[in-house]
């Protein structure tokens, strides 16, 4: 069995069943193929697997505090925003949980301070994203 990324031969074994960690491959378009030869000579070929890597992302914090201050934390049903005066320029608010899966939370904004109603959520660590024009600020909860 071998593994060619963009043609080049990255890995060989003879176990038909094999594991291989791809570290660190970097931004671009990469193309996977699997082949395998039998006792007999004859070559067999994998489809193809065309995987694209963008430049890596990373969190920017607006300022050492962050944008907003979140309370309670940990939450039993409503986490509090409280905005400093970047708070106009809110454009996004993300809820994921620690599988990545995006929670769909009621939010409620009273012109100063914005609500989330996390009694929707089970207990368990969130992620809550803010995005506004300067950047994107992360903050963990807990919901108990």
């Amino acid at each position: 069995m071998q593994l060619l990324i963009n043609d080049v031969l990255t890995y060989s074994t003879s176990d038909p069943a094999f594991d291989y960690a791809w570290s660190n491959p970097g931004a671009g378009a990469y193309q996977l193929l699997t082949l395998t030869t039998d006792d007999d000579g004859a070559v067999s070929y994998s489809d193809t697997i065309h995987v694209v890597i963008e430049d890596a992302t990373a969190t920017r914090y607006l300022n050492a505090e962050g944008p907003c201050k979140l309370f309670p934390n940990p939450v039993f049903d409503i986490v509090n925003l409280l905005c400093d005066d970047q708070s106009d320029l809110i454009q996004h608010i993300t809820v994921t949980n620690l599988q990545g899966k995006v929670v769909s939370v009621p939010r409620e904004d009273d012109g100063e301070n914005t609500h989330l109603d996390m009694s929707v959520c089970s207990p368990g660590v969130y992620i809550i994203s803010l995005t506004n024009t300067a950047g994107v600020w992360v903050e963990r909860v807990m919901k108990q």
